[in-house]
C-alpha cells in the first residue's frame, strides 16, 4: 500500500486502523507514506509538552503521537513505513524483540543495493534522552556515524505493529528510489508476489 502525503493525524489512523484488524488478517499489511507538512511524531508513552519542546526547537508547529513507542521524530522530507500482522504470522520471527532486526536489515539490504554502506548499530551503555533519531539503539541503520533507519514496535492483543522511517534527506537519496528498493527488499522477506510488489510501486 503506498500513501501520498497525509496529514500526520490522518496516516496515524490508518496504521491504527491497520493494527486493529491485524488479528484477523491474511497476511501482512505494508504501507509507505510521506508527510505533507513538516511535524512531528512522538512515541505513545512520551510526553505531549515534551514533544511539544523539541517541536518548538526545529521550528514545527504540527504533532502527533504514534500508536507505537519509541522518540521523537522530525518529519519533512523522508520517508515512513508501517508494517500489520497478526501474531504468528508466517515470516515474522516467534520472538517479538527479533522482528526489529529482522525488518531493519531488511531494509539496509535495500540500501546497500543502492550503493550506501550502511550498517546496523551495536550499543553503548551511554544513552542520550527522548529524541529518535539522536540516540540509535541496537539494529538501527547507521550510515557515515548517522542514524537513517529507526522504528517502533506495538504488540496488541492478536496484532503487531511496527512503524519506521527512513532518513533520505540525510542519505541525499531520492525517496522513490529507496522506496523501490525497500519495497523490494520486504517483498523477499514477506514472500510478496511480484505483482504484489508492483502495487507498492
Amino acid at each position: 500500500m503506498m500513501d501520498g502525503p497525509l496529514p500526520g493525524a490522518e496516516s496515524m489512523a490508518k496504521d491504527q486502523a491497520l493494527l486493529d484488524a491485524a488479528p484477523h488478517a491474511t497476511a501482512p499489511v505494508v504501507r509507505f507514506f510521506r508527510w505533507k507538512e513538516p511535524t512531528v511524531s512522538f512515541g505513545r508513552t512520551q510526553k505531549e509538552d515534551d514533544a511539544r519542546v523539541f517541536a518548538a526547537s526545529v521550528g514545527v508547529k504540527v504533532l502527533v503521537r504514534r500508536p507505537t513507542g519509541g522518540g521523537m521524530v522530525l518529519h519533512d522530507n523522508d520517508l515512513s513505513l508501517s508494517i500489520a500482522w497478526r501474531r504468528g504470522a508466517a515470516g515474522f520471527p516467534t520472538c517479538i524483540k527479533n522482528v526489529y532486526r529482522v525488518v531493519h536489515e531488511a531494509l539496509a539490504e535495500g540500501l546497500i543495493a543502492e550503493g550506501y554502506a550502511v550498517s546496523l548499530y551495536q550499543p553503548t551503555p551511554q544513552r542520550l534522552p527522548g529524541q529518535c533519531f539522536v540516540e540509535p539503539v541496537e539494529a538501527d541503520v547507521m550510515w557515515e556515524g548517522k542514524k537513517v533507519i529507526g522504528g517502533a514496535l506495538r504488540v496488541a492483543a492478536g496484532g503487531r505493529l511496527y512503524q519506521g522511517d527512513i532518513q533520505t534527506a540525510t542519505l541525499r537519496a531520492d525517496p522513490n528510489r529507496v522506496l523501490r528498493r525497500a519495497v523490494a527488499a520486504l517483498g523477499r522477506l514477506f514472500l510478496f508476489r511480484d505483482d504484489e510488489v508492483q502495487n507498492f510501486r
